[in-house]
């Protein structure tokens, strides 16, 4: 058999049994160069063309989808950039709002210190409050007494004062005039007795200006512990009007407090 018959047939062969593109078409290569007529290269030529253009074809189809799906995954990436940004946003507002709790948090237990204080300031203050008013009831009871008794003492040494200068004066003016009526029979024995007499009157004058005396200085006294009762009853106003501060500063801490946390929470 003609070498060229048995090559144009194991062309055949292997181009009827190829399995991929690239192996019919090198086949067919192989088939046209065995068969070698003009005619039958012309049609491999234009049988690989319309392969090539079916290829390119495909290869552009392949190209668009490629070009779509990259389209979309940019969008995609886009999309998840902006994603991104809105959590990182979303981040720092949770952490700007994470410390601003803290801050808050920090607030109020300074707050809280605060009012501890002021309630047990509060409760010191009520305290000594309820004592000075003990003290101030003990006080105007003893006050109240000691006046009374300087009021009797007063009507008593004013009465035996008066009773005693009274009876020593007209027992003394009696002496005198028994002294008019007996002028020739006077013996020194009475003048002695009524210079005794006006001497007794004396001293019971002195005792009366020392009981004056001890009364004035009562009644100072009595002043003076009205004076401290005046003071302790404005040591107590003060004291009320301090613990009714407090009470107002501590209500306005508290509302302060919750607007701001109810603002903070609002904005996060």
């Amino acid at each position: 058999m003609c070498p060229r018959k048995v090559a144009s047939c194991d062309a055949r062969r292997a181009m009827t049994s190829a399995s991929t593109t690239k192996a019919k078409r090198q086949a067919q290569q192989q088939c046209t160069a065995a068969n070698c007529p003009r005619s039958a290269r012309l049609d491999a030529v234009l049988t690989e063309n319309a392969f090539l253009g079916e290829t390119v074809a495909t290869l552009q189809n392949a190209v668009q989808v490629a070009n779509h799906r990259a389209d979309a995954l940019a969008q995609e990436v886009e999309s998840l950039q902006t994603r991104r940004k809105e959590l990182e946003a979303v981040a720092e507002k949770a952490c700007g709002a994470a410390q601003r709790m803290s801050t808050l948090e920090r607030q109020l237990e300074d707050v809280s210190n605060k009012c501890r204080l002021l309630r047990e300031e509060k409760t010191d203050l009520l305290e000594r409050s309820w004592e000075t008013l003990e003290q101030l009831r003990l006080t105007r009871q003893r006050n109240d007494r000691l006046e009374q008794r300087l009021s009797e003492l007063h009507e008593e040494i004013d009465q035996e004062v008066l009773h005693s200068r009274l009876c020593a004066s007209k027992h003394i003016i009696s002496k005198v005039e028994q002294l008019r009526e007996n002028r020739g029979q006077v013996a020194l024995d009475d003048f002695e007795a009524v210079a005794a007499e006006i001497e007794i009157l004396e001293a019971q004058a002195l005792a009366g200006e020392r009981l004056e005396a001890e009364l004035h200085a009562e009644q100072q006294r009595s002043a003076a512990l009205h004076d401290r009762l005046q003071q302790a009853l404005a040591d107590e106003k003060r004291a009320r009007d301090l613990v009714a501060s407090y009470a107002a500063r501590e209500a306005h801490l508290l509302r302060q407090l919750r607007h701001e946390v109810q603002r903070q929470i609002q904005s996060t």
